[in-house]
């Protein structure tokens, strides 16, 4: 999304703004979305290890779903930390 908005820029309303905000989410997740990706890597493999193994990729998988839970947490965290405030919805007229 980051690399259509910055080709795309001109021709997207908003996407200056819109821009930030992907790279602020992106900045956000980075860890937690690499954490998730290794867990996957070893999940597959885990399918062709032995039995021995196994038990070191679940120990390992385990302890690393562990810090994506807490990379997960500490986005959550920064991006309603940057969130732009809400609008209070416009009185009726």
């Amino acid at each position: 999304m980051r690399s259509a908005l910055e080709d795309l820029g001109p021709l997207v309303p908003y996407s200056r703004k819109n821009l930030r905000i992907v790279k602020r989410i992106g900045d956000a997740t980075s860890e937690a979305r690499d954490l998730a990706v290794l867990i996957g890597r070893l999940q597959a493999y885990r399918a062709l290890a032995g039995k021995a193994e196994r038990a070191e990729i679940d120990d390992l998988v385990t302890r690393l779903k562990r810090r994506e839970r807490r990379a997960l947490e500490r986005a959550k965290k920064a991006l309603r930390k940057s969130a732009p405030p809400k609008h209070p919805p416009e009185a009726p007229k």
